[in-house]
């Protein structure tokens, strides 16, 4: 059996397929990945050993509709890279996990009658894969969402999360990140997206949150590495989040559907501040006030960030019992499905 899975163009389109590498194994003999030729997910897929694909690509621009008039000229010539790259391999299903850079292949799939599914990771389908789902044997949800519930084409799975984020001991984590340990322990991570504002909010807030615990500080591209206080770290990001998490008793964060799920799963007090509308398709609320109606997050809107507000959720946060969600990895539970697909069932 071979499996093709596609998606790429962010990290939040290629991880979750990597996440299911060792469930995939046990029913697919043959993995590779297609995506687009300049984009990271081909060397995620050669860091991970799969045999990787690309075409040409070309993105859906809100920001910059001119833009758009590319599509019907490049899309047509990328979907015939992609249908002869499938001809060549015949896969038995192609897993899509969205973004600009899967359609060339869901689109050359759908024409050679391959079964195709697709994965959605937030609330609602995006662009990509509201057009994808047209060619889709089943499309996944992480979300249990009541639009969908209805028609047998949708499932709702749940999120595949990396099996690298579990089983990190606290104390071992604090000692190799160099944190005290007579602190609670903040983590803050604006994500590479809009993380200019949170970045913002914690230089003016420092000496605030350092009252309060252990500031740790992933700052991505927009951060300011001169800054410095006692009892704060930063960094640009990190290959060992995993880490990062299980030293965090409390998590402010974007509202990425990867990130929410993991620190969901994960148990972590997560104050949320998700993109607003204007830099997103609105997806990051939908997703923040999905684990608020759970009880399992708090929210901070953009248009109210500042020090005070920041300061006072985080101490809020700190005094409140830890939560309990109820979570099971997805992550077998999707491979089995698309065995079972590929061969029909």
């Amino acid at each position: 059996m071979t499996i093709v899975l596609t998606g790429g163009g962010t990290a939040g389109h290629i991880m979750p397929n990597i996440s299911l590498l060792p469930y995939l194994k046990e029913y697919f003999d043959k993995i590779y990945y297609t995506g687009g030729e300049n984009g990271m997910e081909k060397n995620i897929a050669k860091k991970y050993g799969i045999p990787f694909f690309g075409t040409e690509t070309v993105k859906f621009d809100r920001s910059k509709p001119l833009k758009n008039f590319a599509i019907p000229l490049v899309l047509p010539h990328a979907v015939l890279q992609a249908k002869k790259i499938l001809q060549d391999i015949k896969p038995d299903i192609i897993y899509s996990k969205g973004g600009y850079a899967a359609l060339p292949t869901v689109t050359a799939a759908g024409i050679l009658k391959i079964p195709v599914v697709v994965h959605e990771s937030d609330m609602t389908l995006g662009v990509a894969n509201k057009v994808s789902a047209s060619f889709a044997k089943k499309v996944f949800l992480s979300f249990e969402n009541q639009k969908y519930s209805n028609d047998p084409k949708y499932i709702y799975t749940g999120m595949p999360l990396r099996d690298e984020i579990f089983g990190h001991d606290k104390t071992a984590a604090k000692k190799s990140l160099g944190i005290p340990d007579d602190k609670p322990v903040i983590l803050i991570t604006g994500g590479s997206l809009g993380a200019k504002a949170v970045n913002e909010c914690v230089y003016n807030a420092l000496d605030e949150l350092t009252a309060l615990g252990y500031v740790l500080h992933i700052a991505g591209k927009s951060g300011n590495p001169d800054i410095k206080a006692d009892g704060y770290k930063s960094c640009e990001f990190t290959d060992n989040i995993g880490e990062f998490f299980a030293a965090a008793d409390i998590v402010v964060s974007r509202a990425g559907a990867n990130t929410a799920a993991e620190l969901y799963a994960l148990n972590k007090k997560i104050i949320f501040i998700p993109l607003p509308k204007d830099a997103s398709r609105g997806d990051q609320i939908l997703n923040a006030e999905y684990y608020r109606a759970k009880g399992a997050a708090k929210i901070l809107y953009q248009e109210y960030l500042n020090a005070a507000t920041l300061v006072k959720m985080i101490r809020e946060s700190l005094g409140e019992p830890q939560k309990n969600n109820p979570f099971v990895s997805p992550n077998k539970h999707i491979a089995e499905l698309l065995h079972g697909i590929s061969k029909g069932v």
